[in-house]
């Protein structure tokens, strides 16, 4: 899910009363390489910001494992967006494609 910065607060509320304690943290650079997470060991979600220099759509993203991801087929990543993935099956499925030029990042917290 995508959420705008209120909902994004909302939801780290929800993660400290669901009980889930943020144990690791990882920086992606977004290339024209498919990448994927690599998720600690006993991760259960993660929560992520995009961070890039262009206000356009920067990155496409799936987590379903049955679908390659490219440029024009995915979800689509922008500047600030923020988004959560639940269940280790997603987190190891996800794969990450940039879809215009510019620098971006992908700043992940790790639950467990």
């Amino acid at each position: 899910m995508i959420y705008t910065p209120e909902q994004a607060l909302k939801k780290l509320a929800q993660i400290a009363s669901n009980g889930f304690k943020a144990f690791s943290y990882q920086q992606l650079t977004v290339t024209g390489t498919l990448s994927n997470l690599t998720v600690p060991e006993g991760s259960r979600y993660a929560l992520i910001v995009v961070e890039s220099d262009i206000s356009t759509i920067c990155a496409r993203y799936l987590e379903t494992g049955q679908t390659t991801v490219s440029s024009g087929i995915g979800m689509p990543l922008l500047n600030g967006t923020v988004f959560d993935i639940e269940d280790m099956q997603n987190l190891t499925s996800f794969q990450v494609i940039q879809e215009a030029a510019g620098t971006h990042k992908l700043n992940i917290q790790y639950y467990k």
